[in-house]
Order: structure tokens, then C-alpha cells, then sequence
């Protein structure tokens, strides 16, 4: 299990409803992650900028 796998269970533990980020590879492993969740990844929108 990586860092970004327990920072998105804690996520999804708080039920935070929407994560805010910048496209990159520095946070490849955090959307990686979502595709792990219980829910939907589509369940938890993330808004990024450009």
C-alpha cells in the first residue's frame, strides 16, 4: 500500500466530496489511487486548473 492509497481512504473516510489539484505527474499516484475507491472515482469530482 503507497502514501497516496491512505491519503485517498482518508479521503474517502471524511467523504470529501471534491479534490482540487494541478495536472501533473507529481500527483500521477493520487489519481491512481481513486481508481481503488469503494465508490465511484466519478463519485468524487476533481477539478483541475490549467
Amino acid at each position: 500500500m503507497k502514501a497516496s492509497d491512505l491519503f485517498i481512504k482518508a479521503l474517502e473516510a471524511e467523504q470529501v466530496e471534491y479534490i482540487f489539484g494541478i495536472p501533473g505527474e507529481e500527483n500521477l499516484d493520487l489519481l491512481n489511487s481513486l481508481n481503488f475507491l469503494k465508490t465511484s472515482p466519478e463519485s468524487i469530482p476533481m477539478l483541475l486548473s490549467f
